[in-house]
């Protein structure tokens, strides 16, 4: 909440180990929805159209940040 009443626009949420992030039941994306009025930027673990449109679709997320399926050498 002070976030938004600070007039912060979006928050950047990565989940390293990409698994609550994807878990519908897991309490934190549906909270910080909750909490914060800005747009919400999801990264983790995104690597299939489906597992982008699912976080969409629960209104988890308003954007997704997709890097290493998308660059020439993810090593």
């Amino acid at each position: 909440r002070e976030l938004s009443r600070r007039g912060v626009g979006f928050l950047h949420v990565y989940n390293q180990s990409a698994d609550w992030i994807h878990d519908a039941a897991h309490p934190l994306m549906p909270s910080l929805r909750t909490a914060f009025g800005g747009l919400i930027l999801a990264c983790g673990g995104f690597n299939s159209v489906e597992k982008c449109e699912a976080i969409l679709a629960r209104g988890h997320a308003d954007l997704i940040a997709i890097g290493k399926p998308l660059i020439s050498n993810p090593d």
